[in-house]
């Protein structure tokens, strides 16, 4: 679903405005932001095609890519409480992230200041 789909307009609005804020802190921890779509990211690090698709609506599917992703290092997902599809999602987008972050993406758009401000990367 695009960006400025009504639903996703908001939010998108609000993940500006939170890394927006988050940038703007000045935290004594050495914060990165960056921007990452989960769908694209597992599918282009490798995860069951099937499962991808199907994921929003089966729980078996949700199932198998929490486990592709704990095969890819993804510690500590608490399985008893990663049970909806944006749970997995966010698994996916905190493994794209932790990718991102070691230089190991498997693709990325370098942030473009002012209207880019983060990178993109899967």
């Amino acid at each position: 679903m695009a960006p400025t789909a009504p639903r996703m307009a908001y939010l998108t609005l609000r993940g500006v405005s939170v890394a927006r804020a988050l940038g703007f802190l000045g935290s004594p921890h050495d914060l990165s932001i960056v921007e990452v779509h989960p769908g694209a990211a597992l599918a282009l690090g490798g995860a069951p095609v099937e499962s991808i698709r199907t994921f929003r609506e089966d729980l078996a599917a949700r199932d198998d890519l929490l486990r592709w992703l704990a095969a890819q290092g993804l510690e500590g997902i608490g399985w008893e409480v990663v049970t909806t599809d944006h749970s997995v999602a966010a698994c996916a987008a905190a493994w794209a992230a932790w990718l991102w972050r070691r230089g190991e993406s498997n693709w990325i758009v370098p942030a473009d200041p002012p209207h880019h401000p983060f990178d993109f990367a899967c």
